[in-house]
Parts: C-alpha cells; structure tokens; sequence
C-alpha cells in the first residue's frame, strides 16, 4: 500500500501545467510548485509510514479489539492529515501560467477525491468485528482491497489533470523544486 501512495505523488506532479487558454494565477510558477509539493510530499510521507502502522495491525491478529483501536487512530490521523495537506495545496494558490486557475481548481478537486476514501476507511474500520481473529483478518482485507481501489481512483484523477495541463515552465519547476524531487525520488 505504501508503494500505492508514493505512484499517486508522482503521478500527480510529474506532468501537471497550464495550457494556452488563458486565466493564469498570481503565484509564480516556481513558488507553487513548491507549495503543492511541501505540502503533498509531507502528505505522502506521513501517508506511508502510517500505511506500515496499518498493515502491522491487519496482519497475524490475536486481539481484535486491539487492532481495530489502532486502525481507528490509523482513519482519524489520515483524514487528518488529508485535511493539511488539501489545506496546503490550497494555499499554494493559482500558478502564473496560461489556465493556471483552471489548473490549480482540477488539482484541488483531484487531490479531494481521496479524503472520502479515507472517511469510508474510517466508517469501514468503525464496523470491523471482534468476535474473533478471522473475522477481524477477512473484514480489514476487504477494507485494504477497497483502500486500493480509492487510491487508484486518486491516481485516475491524476492522469487526467497531467493530460488536461501541459507547460513545460511548470514541468521545470517540478523538475527543479526540492520538494518535488523527494516526492519523485529524483533528490
């Protein structure tokens, strides 16, 4: 799952840029890429190291109770977290590149597609049972199975904003921004 996470942050920014129609934002092109990628890449790397927490609890389970107490934390601390980093990427504000507000609203609409995955995570893990270990085990692999199946939503959304968006300003900025390359494993 942690791999999941890390496709999603590259996916996201490997392609996203404005396109000759117009409508570019304030921020310039280097600041925002800097500002979606702190603020994803920090999403990311809380992301997985919790994404470790959840798998520990769902695998060999003796107390069922136990473990659906650590993946409540788990669902309370990621939608949590999904809320600072939507927050963050808001703030980074519209690039100052052609179509750089339409751009900046499909990256916020993409990146909020994940939080009700999360809430449904969280709603999945309230039901869970704790009668017995194989119960427990079959119930969090399904909501692992569905977890999965959110995440390669999000990445969906991705694809489709690089597709949308194309600039190569935007691109270098990615390409040059610290931030970006740690998301991308390119420091």
């Amino acid at each position: 799952m942690a791999a999941s996470f890390a496709l999603v942050a590259g996916v996201a920014l490997a392609g996203c840029g404005g396109d000759e129609s117009g409508g570019g934002g304030d921020t310039s092109v280097d600041e925002w890429a800097g500002g979606v990628c702190t603020a994803v890449g920090t999403w990311v790397t809380d992301i997985q190291a919790r994404a470790a927490d959840f798998q520990t609890a769902v695998a060999d389970v003796t107390d069922p109770a136990a473990a659906k107490a650590q993946l409540a934390t788990f669902a309370d601390e990621v939608v949590a977290q999904t809320d600072t980093m939507l927050s963050g990427v808001e703030a980074a504000g519209e690039p100052d590149v052609d179509d750089g507000q339409q751009l900046a609203a499909d990256l916020n609409t993409g990146l909020a597609a994940i939080k009700p995955v999360f809430e449904q995570l969280k709603t999945g893990v309230a039901a869970l049972p704790t009668d017995s270990p194989e119960a427990f085990t079959a119930a969090a692999d399904e909501l692992t199975a569905t977890l999965n199946q959110g995440m390669q939503t999000f990445s969906n959304s991705f694809d489709e904003v690089s597709t949308k968006h194309q600039s190569d300003e935007l691109e270098q900025a990615f390409a040059d921004n610290d931030a970006c390359k740690a998301i991308s494993g390119s420091t």
